[in-house]
């Protein structure tokens, strides 16, 4: 799957146009392979102070992927306004 990902050319045209009839924004397919690094560091640092701590992401990340999931809106990526 790696060389079909990292088309480029006329390549990268047929595979954006094969993702688009399935339903699928092709430019996705350039960070398919991208892996996230999520830090509260910066956040720590700055209510350092204040008596609030950062809750552990395992305690929350649930609730969060079924609120993203129950409020996605599949016609999002497809909208040129930049407000979405």
């Amino acid at each position: 799957a790696a060389p079909l990902l990292q088309a480029t050319g006329r390549a990268k045209v047929w595979r954006n146009m094969a993702a688009t009839q399935l339903g699928i924004p092709g430019e996705i397919l350039d960070v398919v392979d991208l892996v996230p690094t999520f830090t509260a560091e910066r956040t720590e640092e700055a209510l350092r102070d204040t008596g609030i701590r950062v809750p552990e992401f395992r305690s929350y990340a649930p609730r969060l992927w079924r609120y993203w999931a129950a409020h996605l809106d599949p016609e999002r990526a497809r909208r040129d306004d930049p407000e979405g």
